[in-house]
């Protein structure tokens, strides 16, 4: 443009559409990372597609008590790790039974064969002297209610994912759960309370809101066997007791097994069952446990220096 061979407003009308280029060349690569997000999506959703059905059928569990019995269990998964060795357990109705252990050694693969999550080869499990193999898949799990540490919260409402627990239950008895969980209050403190949309998986409530709800939603199902697999570990101290406390009113036949690291929770169980690389190693209550020596003072003695317990 100095020596005169371009003019001035050449330039300006170069600059003006060189920036019409930029738009198009990132659409283009953003189009490019998407369709490869897509196609990873694809995958997966074609997957579990693919996957067979589970079979309900089988007989129905009739006039469960809640007694669960475990013989001689040993379990591998499907890549040959060994998760359980030769376990024994026996769980009267009513009773509150805790599985200690380090990371690893075998609680949530037994609770997660209570409901049959995966089949094992011979009748090792029975509830209420039933084989569990020979129950019906819908029988089962209605009875017997895993909670885990990770929830799941389906795209809804509060109020409805509460209610999702039983089909014929009120607004108002699922408020009354909430409410004797210690999760109403945070509830009507949200935009629309009890209506307000939780977001897919439950994203707009925090770990601890989640898991609330998640055993406000058990409790409402009245179940036979709850098995909680730190199901309250997002909860602090004060409100975990506050629940702990509450299932015991809410569910005073419920046989309930709970998973649990903390000491505060290992309390509430009456009797105390410790795994150690898929085998049980010891089994008592905290009292005479916490006296003897062994992997149970051990587990405890990690998460005191560590700080975890609450």
């Amino acid at each position: 443009m100095i020596r005169g061979q371009l003019t001035l407003g050449t330039v300006i009308a170069f600059m003006t559409l060189l920036t019409y280029l930029y738009g198009p060349t990132q659409n283009m690569i953003t189009t490019r990372l998407n369709l490869e997000r897509a196609k990873v999506a694809a995958e997966r959703v074609l997957e579990l597609l693919d996957e067979e059905p589970e079979e309900d059928r089988g007989v129905s569990l009739s006039a469960p008590a809640g007694r669960v019995e475990v013989r001689d269990l040993s379990f591998a998964y499907p890549n040959g790790k060994a998760a359980l060795r030769h376990v024994a357990l026996r769980v009267e109705p009513g009773e509150w039974v805790a599985l200690v252990g380090h990371t690893g050694s075998g609680k949530s693969t037994l609770l997660s064969l209570l409901v049959w999550l995966f089949p094992i080869p011979e009748v090792r499990i029975w509830i209420d002297g039933q084989d569990v193999a020979q129950l019906s898949l819908s029988s089962l799990r209605r009875e017997v209610l895993l909670v885990t540490q990770d929830v799941f919260l389906f795209s809804g409402t509060v109020l409805q994912n509460i209610r999702l627990a039983r089909a014929g239950g009120t607004d108002e008895e699922a408020m009354a759960v909430a409410q004797a969980l210690g999760a109403d209050g945070f509830i009507r403190g949200l935009p629309d309370g009890y209506k307000t949309l939780v977001g897919e998986r439950g994203a707009k409530l925090s770990g601890g809101q989640r898991q609330l709800i998640a055993l406000a939603r058990a409790v409402l199902r009245r179940p036979k066997v709850l098995l909680l697999d730190e199901a309250t570990s997002a909860l602090d101290s004060e409100s975990e007791a506050r629940v702990l406390q509450s299932l015991r009113a809410l569910l005073p036949t419920t046989t309930v097994i709970l998973a649990a690291h903390r000491l505060s929770t290992v309390r509430a169980a009456g009797r105390t069952v410790v795994l150690k690389d898929g085998r049980v190693v010891q089994e008592g209550r905290h009292e005479e446990l916490l006296v003897a020596p062994g992997e149970y003072r051990e587990v405890l003695a990690e998460q005191l220096v560590g700080g975890k317990e609450g």
